[in-house]
């Protein structure tokens, strides 16, 4: 008998073959250096840097070394939604910072930002003290006292923690130092520790909602400060000379919203200064370079602003008085961004026949709605040396004054002789090179046309003039690839008084 051959079938594998896909996988993030990882983790607030942790064994202690520190109150908003657990809420945040700051081992920092802004006078709405709020409030504490004195310790106690908190960062020697704070109660701020004005090291500090009071004027050293913004700071005028004295290398100085009357210093230095809803604020700086105002001027008085050659204006609801302040006091800048409500405010000064101050600007950007074409004609015609121009038009919600948005409802024109208005001003386009118009949809692109028409057959030395007009804009005002091509043709075709000049046309178009 013939033996058959039997083929051996292989024996099947008990662990199943990996998948080309799971075999392709891996972990390229934990395979950084521990320098990447720290550099990237440093971008998020740390309160996700402490959670990173549970990813993978790699990230266990990278937070520890993390040299940006970003504790945002914010962040712990859920636990704070009741005002039965606001005490509990912050005990929790209290020893959570406390942990971080004991448990981070970076001595130096390139950054602490510290995000507050929270009523301590919060921590006891409901009237309650449990068992963790008395042994809060009362360590330290000798015992004792009536049913208030909880409250006193308690708010004391939150008070030296955020002290100590500053005081563990300003330890670090961080380079940006970003104090966001808050409110004792509804008519205190926290008062601001004075070790924080002796931090040679800060290169930018940006303190927000507190107040300042220092008993030694002399001991402001921050020789490396170079910006330093403040908003919703209470200070008096003196303390605030002294800050500017004790940074001899401050460049950028922002004030927003600050109970200050006097913004004055002519330190060589500083070259920009911004300012925002300065209420009765007197501002002398002679050697100014740069100057930003936005917001309410209510009682603003530009004592001295000579040597600023770059003014960017945005006040809302100014009298005719606050615009005629910017006007006179800015005349002489090279360079001038006007706010819409600046061009209707040289709407409303030509329709009631009050007087334009004629400025030296060589370069003008402003913003407008296309009804207010008599003040920008009127802004041409008083720019007698000017070079270059930007319009951009987007309708923008207006913030003018009562009695000058009645007043010019009632003097409006319903109509706009282009030809008139542009023989005015035909003198003002001797020296103008360089023309943008910006506009955001159809009706915006033809009144572009008709200006760009104006400055093509009256400007004999033009080099370039650009029209451009977003890719989105509101329904049925978008333009198609056809409409885009008229308008293209109207815009090429018109005489030119340059024989140099660069017409173009750019816009993102989305068709039917």
């Amino acid at each position: 008998m013939v033996k058959k051959n039997r083929l051996k079938r292989p024996r099947a594998s008990t662990s199943s073959p990996k998948s080309s896909v799971e075999q392709k996988v891996e972990d390229r993030l934990s395979s950084l250096p521990d320098s990447i990882l720290e550099h990237i983790l440093s971008f998020l607030p740390i309160l996700d840097g402490v959670r990173s942790t549970i990813l993978a064994r790699r990230f266990r202690n990278l937070w520890f070394s993390l040299h940006t520190l970003d504790i945002n109150i914010r962040y712990f908003s859920g636990r704070f939604e009741s005002p039965h657990r606001v005490q509990e809420s912050w005990f929790w945040f209290s020893r959570f910072v406390n942990r971080v700051l004991i448990l981070h081992r970076r001595p130096t920092l390139e950054k602490f930002v510290f995000s507050f802004c929270f009523e301590l006078s919060h921590l006891f709405l409901d009237g309650d003290r449990d068992a963790e709020a008395e042994a809060y409030s009362d360590a330290g504490d000798d015992g004792g006292g009536g049913d208030d004195d909880w409250k006193c310790n308690l708010l004391s106690r939150a008070i030296d923690d955020l002290d100590g908190w500053i005081l563990a960062a300003i330890h670090r020697e961080p380079k940006f130092l970003h104090l966001s704070l808050g409110w004792i109660s509804e008519e205190d701020r926290y008062i601001l520790p004075s070790c924080v004005w002796s931090c040679n090291g800060v290169v930018e500090l940006e303190l927000d909602t507190c107040e300042i009071i220092l008993s030694n004027l002399a001991g402001i050293q921050m020789g490396s400060l170079r910006i330093l913004r403040m908003k919703h700071v209470v200070m008096s005028d003196e303390m605030l000379e002294q800050i500017i004295c004790g940074c001899p290398v401050l460049e950028y100085l922002i004030i927003d919203d600050c109970l200050v009357n006097r913004v004055c210093f002519d330190a060589p230095s500083i070259c920009k200064l911004e300012l925002a809803n300065s209420y009765g604020l007197n501002v002398d700086c002679p050697n100014l370079v740069s100057f930003k105002f936005g917001g309410c001027a209510t009682g603003l008085n530009l004592v001295n602003l000579s040597s600023v050659k770059y003014a960017d204006l945005s006040p809302m609801r100014v009298t005719f008085d606050e615009f005629k302040e910017f006007t006179e006091k800015l005349r002489h800048v090279e360079s001038l961004k006007l706010s819409a409500e600046f061009v209707a405010m040289f709407t409303y000064a030509v329709l009631k026949d009050l007087p334009c101050i004629e400025n030296h600007s060589k370069r003008i950007v402003l913003f407008m709605r296309e009804f207010y074409i008599k003040g920008l004609f009127a802004l041409l015609k008083n720019s007698p040396y000017l070079e270059e121009l930007e319009v951009v038009l987007e309708p923008y919600v207006l913030f003018l004054s009562e009695d000058i948005e009645l007043e010019l409802a009632e003097l409006f024109p319903h109509e706009f002789d282009w030809e008139n208005e542009a023989a005015d001003c035909i003198c003002s386009m001797q020296y103008l090179k360089n023309v943008t118009i910006r506009g955001y949809d159809k009706r915006t692109l033809e009144f572009a046309l008709d200006l760009a028409e104006v400055i093509l057959r009256n400007a004999e030395v033009l080099d370039v003039l650009e029209v451009s007009v977003k890719a989105k804009s509101q329904k049925g005002n978008q333009l198609t690839t056809e409409e885009l091509s008229v308008f293209s043709q109207e815009l090429l075709s018109i005489p030119r008084a340059s024989k140099r000049v660069k017409v173009s046309l750019l816009s993102a178009i989305q068709s039917r």
